[in-house]
């Protein structure tokens, strides 16, 4: 991830912005999404009260996370 795009979701998440953090991450093409980014991703979808999409992209990710510790 982009260390200005990591600071600017980082402060997002500091003041509960979460939807805008989603609409952000979604900006940005699904192939160049990485596990921290990923994670980000769920967990705004989780704080913003979208939970069967924060499973969705979990369970999408699952196979290719499964070894990652």
């Amino acid at each position: 991830m982009d260390s200005n795009l990591e600071k600017k979701l980082n402060q997002l998440a500091d003041q509960n912005r979460f939807d805008e953090i989603v609409e952000l991450i979604e900006q940005i093409p699904q192939t160049e999404w990485d596990w921290p980014l990923v994670g980000l991703y769920v967990r705004s979808l989780n704080n913003s009260d979208e939970h069967a999409r924060a499973a969705a992209v979990s369970l999408q990710y699952q196979e290719q996370g499964k070894n990652d510790p």
